[in-house]
């Protein structure tokens, strides 16, 4: 069985920023977000509303679609899961 896409948000939003060599202030500055919400949002502990999930896809410079396709996909998309195998310290 499948897991729900839920689970797989934190991940890719810690993925997709550690891509872009953003820390989570930057992001939350991209995002009109608080940092502090952002490391909930990536450690599992806040679930995103919609509205977050379009404010995360413009802070990524992604089409909405794009950003909810990396989540769907998950753990599925390779550049995603090498980023995710290979920890780096938070900043």
């Amino acid at each position: 069985m499948k897991q729900p896409i839920s689970l797989h948000i934190p991940e890719v939003i810690k993925a997709l920023r550690k891509t872009l060599k953003l820390t989570q202030e930057e992001l939350a500055e991209r995002t009109g977000l608080n940092r502090t919400y952002i490391s909930l949002l990536e450690r599992g502990e806040r679930n995103p509303s919609f509205d977050t999930v379009v404010f995360l896809a413009k802070g990524f410079r992604m089409e909405l679609s794009e950003f909810v396709k990396a989540i769907e996909e998950h753990p599925e998309n390779c550049w995603l899961k090498g980023l995710l195998e290979t920890e780096s310290p938070e900043y």
